[in-house]
């Protein structure tokens, strides 16, 4: 079937003007910079009612109002700082700038599509054991020409958006974004004030509205570094608070490193980074003692091999059963020796509640490893992204928008790797960044000479990298004709990717687990065959180890 006719194609921009500016990204936000863009699809169904058919003319008329609250997702990025700099560590080596606000402003890219085809072809198809998600990642529900890429030096767009129609009625908003400007909670408040600004103006019937409609959204990167323990503008990093940034629960991988005689060590060709530092940033990182990470072990990870996604829904009966089996075996405990030691000869450690997300991520995490059928003294890792808007004192807000994540790693050999056990291990790593441990790791990621250096994640055979969409509002995108029928993350298809999201069906204000849960894999076909088979996985037996 041939693919969507492109009605328009362009730059759109804010309806109104804003001052000129040009601030440094945060912190955080440079270290994802060369992550794969933030993305999500949502799949509207034709209205029952009448008339209430959304045109895509109105949408962009919408998109305009509220890109004024938006102004930087329009700007410049580059990784080169401005003449006049206010704080010295946004000027090292690698970090993002945004400007801002100006008449030379590439603005979002904006494609209007029709396709004749019904969307629900679009639609993940329910499978015996799972739901088949490839369907809704078709590549011509986004057109990503014209995208900026920061370490290509090519200028562009930093968001683009599309909007498709279809011949059954149904609409589709698509939404692409560098992942220095916006990670998935960013992503749906910016389409949730979309959406409430195209309400408005359809509600009135005319072309403006007080620009106080919506609340102004927070874009101060500077919040976030002023979070960084000691002094971040100094020449040198203080060694005391890097020693307790290391400690924390994080793989640190070198992606600058390289054996000699092995040119797998570069990576896939596909991948979008530069191949070695520039002249004179890896002395420099030398020089400072900087401690670096093992090489990227691109040998586990088999970038060729076929993936399938796929998504489970557990029911609300499912979750509470998993819950009870996990939490059983990972009360809260102090595991400790007679002499107040645990077995490795450190300080006992505390053990904290596990929650029902950690008990069905760590129930999806054994059978993944199950499937893989490693040996059992593989060491084994879930990587989770952590977003730090609540993890700081006073929080940055609902309202921060930009990227602030970060990544923590649980591990346990493939043997030792129960539901319950695993739980433990993904909330005793997720309590370890505390406001002061993540005061310390913003200390040490402002000093480092390249942010994209150090990879605190990977995929492949050992690893599983997760993040969540629970409870930020991606169903809640109502454009005056009701909800979404579908929300769909945008990822690349990677062997070890996972996504919790809401169920479709959920209930506004009620807690996720009450209405179910989203789970999308993606893994290699072989492997995904077994786990979607795994009775353990189901909460028919949750006791048995790996072996």
């Amino acid at each position: 079937m041939s693919g969507p006719l492109i009605v328009s194609h362009g730059a759109i921009h804010p309806r109104t003007s804003s001052e000129p500016s040009t601030l440094a990204l945060s912190i955080a936000d440079s270290s994802v910079a060369n992550l794969a863009p933030t993305g999500g699809t949502w799949f509207f169904h034709q209205p029952a009612e009448l008339g209430g058919h959304i045109h895509p003319s109105t949408l962009a008329l919408a998109l305009q109002h509220t890109l004024g609250a938006y102004a930087h997702l329009c700007g410049s990025l580059s990784l080169r700082p401005p003449a006049h700099i206010v704080a010295a560590h946004s000027a090292r080596y690698g970090r993002v700038w945004v400007r801002f606000g100006d008449h030379d402003d590439p603005g979002v890219g904006l494609t209007v599509a029709s396709w004749d085809r019904p969307m629900t072809d679009l639609l993940p198809l329910e499978l015996d054991t799972a739901v088949d998600s490839a369907p809704a990642s078709a590549p011509e529900l986004i057109d990503a020409r014209g995208m900026a890429s920061l370490r290509e030096g090519r200028a562009g767009y930093g968001v683009v958006v599309q909007i498709t129609t279809f011949s059954d009625g149904g609409l589709v908003i698509s939404v692409l974004a560098q992942h220095c400007l916006m990670d998935a909670h960013a992503l749906a408040v910016f389409v949730n004030d979309w959406a409430r600004v195209h309400t408005e103006q359809t509600r009135q019937r005319a072309d403006g509205f007080p620009t106080d409609f919506f609340p102004r959204r927070l874009f101060s990167p500077e919040l976030l570094d002023k979070h960084a323990a000691g002094d971040i503008d100094h020449d040198a990093q203080d060694p005391v608070i890097v020693s307790a940034a290391d400690r924390l629960p994080q793989i640190k991988l070198d992606f600058w490193a390289r054996r000699p005689g092995h040119p797998e060590d570069l990576g896939p060709v596909w991948f979008k980074a530069p191949r070695d530092p520039p002249p004179g940033v890896q002395a420099l990182d030398a020089a400072a003692g900087h401690r670096r990470g093992p090489r990227v072990p691109w040998e586990e990870w088999d970038t060729g091999a076929p993936v399938l996604d796929r998504t489970i829904v557990f029911s609300p009966q499912q979750i509470e059963r998993l819950y009870a089996a996990v939490h059983d075996s990972a009360a809260p405990s102090r595991e400790s020796s007679t002499q107040g030691q645990g077995s490795n000869g450190h300080h006992a450690k505390e053990h904290h509640r596990v929650s029902r997300l950690d008990a069905v991520l760590a129930s999806v995490w054994a059978a993944i490893v199950r499937a893989r059928n490693l040996p059992p003294e593989t060491q084994v890792y879930l990587e989770t992204t952590l977003g730090l808007r609540s993890r700081v004192i006073p929080p940055l807000g609902e309202a921060f928008v930009g990227s602030p994540i970060i990544n923590c790693s649980s591990a346990l050999p493939a043997a030792a790797l129960t539901p319950g056990a695993g739980a433990r291990a993904i909330r005793d790593t997720i309590t370890e960044f505390s406001p002061s441990a993540v005061g310390a790791m913003l200390h040490r990621m402002a000093f480092v000479l390249d942010p994209a250096r150090e990879w605190n994640c990977f995929l492949g055979e050992r690893h599983v990298l997760t993040t969540s969409w629970l409870g930020i509002g991606a169903y809640d995108a109502d454009f005056g004709t009701g909800r979404p029928g579908y929300v769909h993350a945008n990822m690349p298809a990677c062997d070890g990717l996972l996504v919790a999201m809401d169920v479709a069906h959920a209930t506004k204000g009620a807690k996720w687990h009450e209405s179910g849960l989203s789970v999308r894999l993606m893994l290699r076909a072989g492997v995904m065959e077994q786990v979607l088979v795994d009775q353990e996985l189901r909460g028919v037996d949750l006791s048995r180890g790996y072996r």
